[in-house]
């Protein structure tokens, strides 16, 4: 496929533009499903991402291959989800595609969600997925628990919304640190907010970092009503 006909196709996805997508597909079905844009994105990956549905319906009436992987290991449903793609994640969802599906380092659509800080609505985004039976209480390949990676993304909104699905917020990563550990030495607001979010619903810090806090660590818990030995408590 030459460039010139690759960024039609493209063009048309970011419009939703189904008569023109379903022009180039007429001329292109030898190629179109399988043809690899950037870090082996397919258009259906696009589309995704795109929130393009009426296309992402007709890929999928047209024998697209929805659940493929790009280069990273990502699927459509990782790509629907980090865009905050709400229309394209249900759809995505309801034809089969699997929100438990591992994608780059062992992560599920629901860490797609937690890296995501653009998202209208994390809460409808995230019952959306729990409806469909996502995991979101899980730990990756590399050990992160998803509230310590989503402490780490520095992303409050998920935070909070998550808190009711997680068993353990001081669940460790393999370095034994928790959620709150990823804020300990915070200096910005949205540090803040992330530390006074956990710290509100019985956060402490890992056995081995409880020592050595910053300044402003250490005035934003003079500053809050939550009492320090709650928070160091075993």
């Amino acid at each position: 496929m030459n460039k010139k006909i690759e960024l039609a196709a493209k063009a048309a996805i970011e419009c939703d533009d189904l008569a023109a997508f379903s022009e180039i597909f007429q001329a292109q079905q030898d190629t179109i499903k399988k043809h690899l844009l950037v870090n082996g994105n397919t258009f259906a990956h696009w589309s995704a991402a795109e929130n393009a549905i009426e296309c992402l319906k007709f890929m999928h009436a047209n024998g697209f291959d929805l659940n493929a992987k790009n280069s990273d290991q990502s699927t459509l449903l990782w790509f629907s989800v980090m865009s905050g793609a709400m229309e394209a994640t249900k759809f995505l969802l309801e034809i089969g595609c699997d929100p438990n599906e591992r994608c780059e380092h062992g992560r599920n659509a629901a860490y797609a969600l937690a890296s995501l800080r653009a998202c209208q609505d994390f809460p409808a985004m995230l019952e959306l997925l729990v409806r469909y039976d996502c995991v979101i209480d899980m730990v990756d390949d590399t050990g992160m628990p998803i509230l310590a990676f989503a402490t780490d993304e520095l992303n409050p909104e998920f935070i909070a919304a998550a808190l009711p699905y997680i068993a353990n917020i001081n669940h460790t990563d393999l370095n034994g640190r928790t959620a709150l550990d990823y804020v300990a030495y915070a200096e910005s607001g949205i540090e803040f907010l992330c530390a006074e979010l956990l710290l509100a619903n019985g956060a402490q810090r890992g056995a081995r970092f409880q020592d050595g806090d910053s300044d402003s660590w250490n005035m934003f818990r003079e500053e809050t009503d939550i009492d320090e030995d709650v928070e160091h408590q075993h």
